[in-house]
């Protein structure tokens, strides 16, 4: 029977059938009685949900600041002393108070709850050897389900079959190329990350390319996501404007406490009887106390909450809007925050020494420096490579992002996309991809993939391409080589591939990102990009941001980890991107 829930970190090592083993699955997949077994004992696949205050809690809570308390006791004192305006004037500003808090409390916890319920998702799993739709809510530990290009991977679980699989897992890594998954065991390092383990899926994450059976190792709580997710629900640090106003609270009543201290020691040193001082100090500590300060900062709260609302955000505290207009120093995501999260066609260098390159400042289209035919030819070889959908729908969310830059090129030179006669799908250990097609009315075979692979191929030197190759590496540029032969040949171990030439592809950074880096620096507040990807990579994309102007400010994650506190204080003054960070 199994007791806890497996962590695919811990099944990477050994084989597929192993990991079935390990949770009393099979490749049939659990019986519909074993399944609510295992759902009564491990739960639902959700996350943790805190159950909110209702209504009347909310409004109580508005109550519970030290200011509020402090108006609370001057109140009690007017109505010690007969002053009904007094008292009136402050229960109402109060009530207003409370009221305005808990309405925009309950609104943005509507809003909240009403985007939960919109969003559902479900799943094709195998149950008792038939395969049928399942709610992602219900899967358990030991469950197979089926993925393909277009899903979200529903739960943590290792791959124990794959075809051509490839993931996007930007969502939890910050890795901006998308991820090629495997069934084999692997050997992990001792402090492998999530990122490393090429045989687990992740939930949250998007499969890109191909499809995979995973068994479900770990739901809700227990995945990578619930880690997370647990980490933000902790008890998080009060807001700036709540303990400015405590202490504005503490100072009032110490003041208070002072001058009536002094007035009664007054009142004795002058053989003023008692009863009389006492309606004198009651009145000053009312004129002391500001009222008006909770419905001011109430009101400014509430219209900067509406601002935000009309930018499409959501506030749950009315003290939250205050806190961000607080902040010293963001830390920001790169993919698809300051970048856009995908790959586009950034420049191509070619056998023949012709190069094609994106134009600058944002003008659409290409220079070309050398035979412009060479040129279009090499577009046409790029986009037989590409998936056929992504010809289809640019934006279809189940294309690999290479895909969709691999036609860029062709779409700006305005021909056609040729058409794939065959195609041997990518392959893990020779990371290549062949294609036949047909280019100028001949029968042509293409081979696309890493340049090393691609080199080893052709078994031939290429020192200019392989300088120009650690150049566009050097500029964070991912690069794609590509190779060609007439006729119909989809072997790598062909001997007759021929360099055709390099492309690199690049996230590009986004127009308003830098803008809006620009205004944070400008205003005084720091900026540190936070990425998984590769140093280089995100050394150039701070800097084209203008955020970083050395590589002496790159850091790496586990380089940023094994600092002590006070080298870690001196260090961040001058950390302006953290890269490889988990």
């Amino acid at each position: 029977m199994l007791t806890q829930q497996i962590h695919p970190r811990e099944l990477a090592g050994i084989s597929s059938d192993q990991a079935l083993q390990q949770l009393n699955s099979t490749e049939a997949g659990l019986d519909t009685e074993e399944r609510q077994n295992r759902s009564v004992r491990f739960g639902s696949n959700t996350l943790p949900k805190r159950k909110g205050p209702n209504i009347l809690l909310r409004f109580l809570k508005e109550f519970t600041s030290p200011f509020v308390f402090l108006l609370l006791g001057v109140v009690g004192l007017s109505l010690y002393m007969h002053e009904w305006g007094d008292a009136i004037i402050i229960s109402i500003v109060l009530l207003v108070n409370a009221i305005i808090g808990t309405i925009q409390s309950e609104r943005a916890s509507r809003a909240l709850k009403a985007l939960e319920r919109d969003v559902t998702f479900q799943t094709q799993c195998l149950v008792n050897g038939t395969a049928q739709v399942c709610n992602v809510d219900d899967l358990v530990p030991g469950d197979i389900t089926f993925l393909q290009a277009g899903d979200r991977i529903p739960a943590d679980g290792r791959w124990i079959e794959v075809r051509d699989l490839r993931v996007d897992e930007s969502s939890l890594t910050g890795e901006s190329v998308a991820v090629s998954k495997t069934a084999t065991a692997l050997e992990l390092k001792s402090n492998a990350i999530a990122a490393d383990v090429r045989n687990a899926g992740y939930t949250g994450t998007t499969v890109i390319s191909g499809s995979g059976t995973l068994l479900v190792t770990s739901i809700g709580a227990e995945t990578e996501v619930g880690r997370i997710a647990a980490h933000l629900s902790e008890k998080r640090p009060e807001p700036p404007l709540v303990t400015r106003v405590r202490t504005l609270s503490h100072q009032v009543l110490t003041a208070v406490s002072v001058i009536a201290l002094i007035l009664f020691l007054a009142g004795l040193i002058s053989g003023r009887p008692i009863l009389e001082s006492i309606p004198l100090i009651l009145a000053l500590i009312v004129a002391i106390v500001p009222e008006g300060l909770p419905v001011v900062l109430t009101i400014v709260l509430a219209k900067g909450v509406r601002d935000m609302s009309q930018r499409n955000a959501i506030v749950r505290e009315l003290q939250a809007v205050e806190s961000l207009g607080g902040v010293d120093v963001i830390y920001t995501d790169k993919t698809g925050t300051l970048t856009y999260n995908e790959l586009r066609f950034n420049r191509a260098v070619l056998a023949d020494e012709t190069r094609v390159e994106i134009r600058k400042g944002g003008e659409v289209g290409v220079s070309t420096h050398g035979k412009e035919q060479s040129a279009r030819r090499f577009a046409a070889l790029m986009a037989a490579v590409a998936d056929p959908a992504a010809a289809m729908e640019e934006r279809l969310r189940s294309v690999d992002p290479i895909d969709r830059a691999l036609l860029d090129l062709i779409r700006i030179y305005d021909q056609a996309v040729p058409t794939q006669h065959d195609v041997r799908p990518f392959d893990g250990n020779t990371r290549t991809r062949a294609v036949v097609t047909e280019i100028d009315s001949k029968m042509v075979s293409v081979l696309a993939g890493s340049p090393e692979q691609i080199f080893e191929a052709t078994g031939d030197a290429h020192p200019k391409l392989e300088q120009d190759l650690l150049q566009m590496a050097k500029q964070g540029l991912r690069v794609i080589a590509f190779a060609e032969q007439e006729g119909e040949v989809t072997d790598y171990a062909s001997k007759g591939w021929k360099l055709t030439g390099l492309v690199g592809l690049r996230d590009n950074p986004r127009t308003e990102a830098g803008e809006a880096i620009r205004w944070c620096l400008d205003h005084k507040i720091g900026v540190t990009m936070v990425t998984g990807d590769h140093p280089e990579t995100a050394y150039v994309i701070a800097k084209e941001l203008g955020l970083a102007e050395k590589r002496s400010e790159v850091i790496l994650g586990e380089d940023l980890m094994r600092l002590h506190d006070d080298e870690l204080r001196q260090k961040l003054t001058s950390i302006r991107v953290i890269a490889r960070a988990t």
